[in-house]
């Protein structure tokens, strides 16, 4: 059936479904739908994500499938050190599953020229199980002339046996006229294996069969074959790879036919109280032929009615069910098919689930009929919303629009969810309806309407945004949302360059701020004061002190600089007082890294916009918040070198990536640390280790520290570092 008489028949199924609705119908289920959960972790720093790769693919209690995913990752990074890390692991003969795991991926996506050499010496070593993946990572370089030196390698009867057969093994996969002139040449070779396994790799490459391991045929064929021109050759492969595969599918359809027959024929010869059991078995083969004939025995079984136990029943149905999901199209079409006659409560559900996910027309084609055979109407219609959105018809909104109000809630939520990709401005009141929960008691279908109409806003213009900020604005419960039109109408305008621009960025302004959303609302006052003073307009001297108290909230030091814009001085005499309260509160809260950021702030900026009395209050403030900052770290840096110590990895991560955050404040803390390591009887070396590989991270300039150099020593170098802060 093609799409444009699908959507005809799935409109028409939709009208009469709607017209034998009757009452009130039972709501069906919804398939299940993926979350889009995005996890919020902070993002772990580069270097201790490559620690953490490399560890795995270190640790010999990783399962491959764990390296060969590090491997993969480290492959995909471009610093020197995942590169190095790399070859190291190519190079260690010790670490063999970390061999194979980068040398996999390597396979699969290539990787950096220096690793030719590590992956040759691989190869040529003594370890077997590391030569296959090294020959086919070796397959992906291009350049450098690596199938040649690969082809030489096989010629050469100096190189071992073994090699010599991976090597075949491997070329074999690579269609390509050199390739094929080796294996020819291979079939001269002096050891039988190299001879056979050469014919082989030649029948797999040309999909001739009829050669076997005759050299002779293979020569004469190679002779009228080799001075075509590429084109040429790969076209008559091509021909006869397509001849091949039409021979094999009638084949198998022969076979599938006599397949058929043959379960038949055994089913039909077992008790009639024993056949749901050895149908339920077939369900299961590993087969997909099997599979499917079994289908067809479960049909004949439920038509028979030849099932006493209702467990039985059950577990059969399920077991036609689950085939909905098979991985073979035709095993998937014909569960379809034959759910259009079960009696099984979990029938609908299943069939919209499979709905959703399907890609194959035949097959959706089936599950469509299945649907429309139940008699369900409410899941007719659902069945249809879910098709108009997988097909994306153009014109369907409009008979969408109509279902929101469908008595059934899958159906709503349904049409709502499509009219979020299909619907436009027409539909938006229709959509908005449902989010008003005196209209939808249904709190995950009003959350799907906000969400279909943000979606429908995005696309929108100016006017159709601004009557939908109209018509949010009264609404309690529509805080974001009008967040986010805002948002949207501050895009639309400043790519029109309007002038009522700055009036939306102020209301944008301030909702973030009642939102509890400083940073973004600091940005958006400045945008609009900025906007209205180059306009010249005398509301800019409005928006000012709304720009600097958002600019405070979020603790952005560039409120100095945004206080040094103005020149009313009633203006920033009131936002210095402001500054002051806000530093007031900050040391009473103990934030004193964010005090002292915004006192070093002011104190760099505003000099001369200070009295000489102001200046050396806030001097003097500066002072002792800086104190206090040094305390606070002191204690918090002890606090992470005891889990830096610790034999928890994921307290010893937290630690270092705390400190790392800390950067300069946490250097004097961590020197104080170090030479109390260094100073204890004995010393504390694990302790004085893990501190250094701090320091290296977040103060590179300091060095000449030895490890293995004497106590005094080591001190000296520490107060030189102390000195140096």
């Amino acid at each position: 059936m093609r799409p444009t008489t699908l959507i005809t028949w799935l409109f028409a199924l939709l009208l009469a479904a709607a017209a034998v609705a009757g009452g009130q119908p039972a709501d069906v289920a919804d398939p299940a739908e993926p979350t889009g959960a995005v996890d919020d972790e902070a993002e772990a720093p580069e270097l201790a994500e490559l620690r953490t790769l490399t560890g795995q693919l270190a640790d010999p209690e990783r399962s491959a499938k764990t390296k060969l995913e590090a491997a993969t990752l480290l492959l995909n990074r471009t610093d020197p050190q995942a590169v190095e890390a790399l070859r190291g692991f190519l190079a260690d003969e010790s670490n063999t599953s970390a061999q194979v795991a980068v040398a996999e991926a390597i396979a699969s996506q290539g990787g950096d020229d220096s690793f030719i050499e590590p992956l040759m010496a691989m190869l040529t070593g003594d370890g077997s199980a590391v030569r296959p993946p090294a020959a086919r990572a070796l397959l992906t370089y291009k350049n450098h002339d690596v199938t040649g030196r690969l082809m030489a390698m096989t010629l050469d009867a100096a190189t071992a046996g073994e090699i010599r057969l991976v090597l075949i093994d491997t070329l074999g996969s690579l269609l390509d006229k050199e390739v094929v002139d080796t294996l020819v040449q291979l079939l001269d070779d002096p050891d039988s294996g190299i001879r056979k396994a050469s014919a082989e790799a030649l029948t797999n490459l040309t999909n001739i069969h009829a050669f076997g391991h005759d050299p002779v045929q293979w020569k004469a064929w190679w002779a009228r074959n080799k001075d075509k021109d590429r084109s040429q050759w790969m076209s008559d492969l091509a021909d006869s790879l397509a001849r091949a595969k039409l021979e094999l599918e009638a084949e198998n359809q022969q076979l599938a036919g006599r397949l058929d027959q043959a379960l038949l024929d055994y089913y039909k010869a077992l008790p009639q109280a024993d056949r749901p059991a050895v149908v339920i078995k077939l369900l299961k083969d590993k087969l997909p032929a099997v599979r499917l004939s079994a289908i067809g025995l479960a049909g004949r079984t439920l038509l028979e009615n030849a099932i006493a136990d209702e467990a039985q029943r059950t577990e059969l149905a399920g077991g036609v069910l689950s085939l909905l999901g098979d991985d073979d199209a035709r095993v998937r079409e014909a569960s379809a098919l034959l759910t259009a006659s079960m009696d099984d409560d979990r029938t609908a559900a299943a069939l919209l689930a499979r709905l959703d996910a399907e890609d194959t027309p035949q097959v959706l084609q089936a599950v469509l009929r299945a649907l429309g055979q139940r008699r369900e109407p409410a899941a007719v219609r659902l069945a249809a919303v879910h098709a108009i959105v997988k097909l994306d018809p153009t014109g369907a909104a409009e008979p969408l629009a109509a279902l929101v109000d469908d008595s059934d809630r899958g159906v709503r939520r349904a049409a709502i969810i499509a009219l979020g990709s299909l619907g436009g401005a027409d539909e938006l009141q229709a959509v908005l309806r449902r989010t008003k929960e005196d209209i939808e008691a249904d709190a995950d279908v009003r959350q799907q309407a906000w969400e279909a109409a943000m979606s429908i806003l995005s696309t929108a213009d100016v006017a159709v945004l601004q009557a939908a900020l109209a018509e949010l604005a009264d609404r309690p419960d529509a805080a974001d949302q009008r967040i986010r039109v805002m948002q949207m109408l501050v895009t639309a305008l400043s790519v029109l360059a309007d002038d009522a621009l700055p009036d939306i960025q102020r209301r944008l302004g301030v909702a973030l701020v009642a939102s509890n959303r400083p940073a973004e609302a600091a940005a958006m006052l400045g945008d609009a004061y900025h906007g209205l003073a180059e306009a010249g307009d005398a509301r800019a001297d409005d928006v000012w002190p709304d720009w600097i108290a958002a600019l405070l909230a979020a603790g952005d030091p560039a409120v100095a600089k945004a206080m040094d814009e103005t020149e009313n001085a009633e203006a920033f005499a009131d936002a210095l007082a402001d500054a002051g309260d806000h530093l007031d509160q900050l040391e009473r809260d103990e934030e004193y890294a964010a005090a002292v950021m915004l006192t070093d702030a002011i104190l760099e900026t505003l000099p001369h916009r200070l009295t000489v009395e102001e200046l050396s209050l806030l001097e003097a403030l500066h002072a002792d918040l800086t104190e206090r900052l040094g305390q606070t770290d002191s204690v918090e840096v002890a606090g992470l070198i005891v889990l830096l110590t610790g034999a928890d990895e994921a307290d010893r991560s937290s630690a270092a990536t705390a400190m790392q955050a800390m950067g300069d404040r946490a250097v004097g803390p961590l020197l104080d640390e170090l030479h109390r390591a260094v100073s204890a009887e004995p010393p504390d070396l694990e302790k004085e280790n893990a501190i250094l590989i701090v320091l290296r991270q977040i103060a590179p300039t300091l060095t000449q520290y030895d490890p293995a150099a004497d106590r005094q020593e080591k001190i000296r170098v520490i107060e030189s570092w102390r000195g140096e802060q």
